[in-house]
């Protein structure tokens, strides 16, 4: 087996400790982009929000849902994973998402978490309508949901 030298040794820990660096920055960021369809009404999309609990990214999403006052709101799956504790703090942060219509399908990590009943629970009690596969008539015409299984 080869020594690694003190410089390589060195390379590798500062580009571990940015890659650590970026990736805990890049979990907290909320990126807001305003697309002009057409269809003169307000959507909000959300994906891959791996909710835990009602901490200060939680809040700040609510925030941006308040100012933009989006009439739908869609969640692209993966709402929580396999690291969320009870759904009872789930439930408050969706049941403060208000639009005139709401639409969620389930992602991979929603599933792997073995807890897709409860959550579809939730989303439901929340006001969702979780699409599985199908397709609803909406105040913007048709929304397709497909499910990730």
């Amino acid at each position: 087996m080869s020594k690694i030298s003190r410089r390589m040794f060195l390379a590798g820990v500062v580009a571990g400790a940015a890659a650590v660096i970026y990736s805990s920055i890049e979990a907290h960021r909320i990126i807001v982009t305003r697309l002009r369809l057409g269809l003169g009404v307000k959507t909000a999309f959300l994906a891959d929000t791996h909710t835990h609990s009602m901490g200060p990214v939680e809040k700040k999403v609510l925030e941006v849902l308040r100012r933009e006052r989006p009439r739908i709101i869609l969640h692209g799956g993966d709402v929580i994973d396999e690291f969320t504790g009870p759904l009872d703090q789930i439930r408050f942060y969706l049941s403060y998402m208000e639009a005139e219509e709401k639409y969620a399908v389930l992602g991979n990590h929603d599933y792997w978490c073995g807890r897709t009943g409860e959550l579809m629970r939730v989303l439901t009690e929340c006001g969702f309508k979780v699409l599985r596969d199908e397709v609803v008539e909406s105040g913007v015409g048709k929304i397709l949901g497909v499910d990730w299984r």
